[in-house]
Formats: C-alpha cells, structure tokens, sequence
C-alpha cells in the first residue's frame, strides 16, 4: 500500500508536524511504501519549509516538492492508496477534492 503523507512545516513552524508524522512514516515503511508531498515557494526567503523538506530527505524519505501556485494540482496527481494531512495550509476546497482523487483520507489537527 502506498501512503502519501502532504506535511510542511520547517524552521519558523510546523516541525512538530513533521517530527510525528516521521515516526509514523517509519513505523508504517516497515509494511508500506511511503512518500512525503511538500509545497515550495520560490521565494528562498520566504521558503521556511526548506529546512523541514531537508529534513525529511535526511531521514531518507522521498519527498515531491510542488509550486505554490499549482500545489494541489499536482497533489491530485500524485498516486497513493491513502493520503494523511498534517498543516494547517488547507481548505474546504483542498479536502473536496482530495477526498475524490484518494480512496482514503486523514487529516491530522491538533486544533479542533
């Protein structure tokens, strides 16, 4: 089964995100094939999701990184049994159509 879990966070927030869903994704290797899905921002500056995206390739995790401007395009492209969310950069629009694209969901919000 592969398992596609969308997760940012970096050096000014969400590295906790990105610490739980690691051990999670490690655990969950040992049986399935899992990836990571990043937003990019071309901005270098404005890019505090770099250190996290290093990171994760660090730990030896594949990681597609996506345009901003086209992130959720290109997420629904991506080929996964289940999708697992972890950031808070959603909408209502995001979760209308990844539900339809994966044949299972799971959000992540330590909010609500």
């Amino acid at each position: 089964m592969k398992i596609l879990f969308h997760v940012e966070g970096g050096s000014k927030i969400g590295m906790g995100h990105l610490m739980r869903t690691y051990v999670l994704a490690k655990e969950l290797s040992k049986n399935h094939q899992i990836s990571y899905v990043s937003r990019y921002i071309e901005d270098l500056e404005k890019d505090s999701y770099r250190v996290g995206i290093d990171f994760g390739k660090e730990k030896g995790f594949d990681i597609e990184i996506l345009k901003e401007d086209n992130f959720l395009n290109g997420l629904l492209e991506i080929k996964a049994d289940i999708l697992l969310t972890d950031t808070y950069t959603v909408d209502e629009e995001y979760f209308l159509k990844t539900k339809k694209a994966y044949e299972n969901t799971i959000y992540i919000d330590d909010l609500n």
